[in-house]
């Protein structure tokens, strides 16, 4: 009996000692994201909504390509001038410039409307898969109440938001113009920084990660061109959309249009 006894407290023990250790998921570790001298950067982030990214960041000059869509968007100083071109059998680019963008963003049917600022929200240090970063967290003010700090368009009601969670970098070059882009590029609050991740948890619980980042990695300058496309090459349009939308995406809303007029 005294046997089993002992057998028993030291079976209780170590079942404490493992209960006591905290868990652990391991998450993959990015490269710094912080300016270096002379370095440039390349960004793999995903958005809910416009897909996977490529952002190259070159001190004073941005590319960003997505890579879902097949579409790039370049812009650089001292212009500033913003220019979506598509290639393939079709070559065709739009240019606006650094005001406009800011205003507009990319324009599709469904974005966030903001509600709270980041200036209520309760600012700390943290990592994000090795980054280190600032975390914005946003909360209702008053959970009893429908209206959440931040919503998304096409969420069902029994499910608001109920916080948000949104990690910036130090800024990712010497000149703020290259994050403020980047920040309107994803729909994403403007701050101080580069636009790491952002988190929305739900009444419900359930979380939905708006924006991601796989992969930071740095490599010389020139080992990266980030230039104007020539327009000579391109046919030029009245507007993003015809830029941004592949043909499929196109003719799908068109469908969607006709439709909603038949009804």
């Amino acid at each position: 009996m005294r046997r089993q006894f002992k057998l028993w407290v030291s079976c209780l023990a170590s079942l404490t000692s493992f209960l006591l250790v905290p868990c652990v998921v391991a998450q993959p570790k990015l490269a710094s994201i912080a300016p270096l001298r002379d370095e440039a950067f390349s960004v793999l982030q995903k958005h809910y909504l416009l897909g996977r990214w490529q952002i190259f960041v070159n001190k004073d000059k941005v590319k960003a390509v997505n890579l879902s869509e097949g579409y790039s968007i370049v812009t650089m100083a001292p212009t500033w001038k913003v220019m979506f071109y598509r290639d393939g059998s079709t070559p065709k680019m739009y240019e606006t410039t650094m005001r406009e963008f800011l205003v507009a963003g990319i324009p599709l049917s469904s974005y966030y409307v903001i509600e709270g600022r980041l200036d209520q929200a309760k600012k700390s240090r943290a990592q994000f898969k090795g980054l280190n970063t600032v975390l914005f967290t946003l909360m209702r003010a008053d959970r009893t109440k429908v209206k959440p700090a931040w919503t998304l368009g096409d969420l069902p009601p029994e499910s608001p938001v109920v916080l948000s969670k949104y990690w910036l970098a130090p800024a990712i070059s010497n000149n703020d113009t290259v994050c403020k882009f980047v920040q309107k590029l994803f729909m994403m609050p403007a701050t101080n920084g580069y636009p790491v991740a952002f988190v929305d948890v739900r009444a419900d619980h359930t979380h939905t990660a708006v924006l991601d980042i796989t992969s930071c990695k740095g490599f010389p300058p020139a080992a990266v061109q980030i230039v104007y496309p020539t327009p000579a090459k391109y046919k030029v349009c009245k507007g993003q959309r015809d830029v941004t939308l592949s043909a499929g995406k196109r003719e799908g809303l068109n469908d969607w249009a006709e439709v909603l007029g038949k009804d």
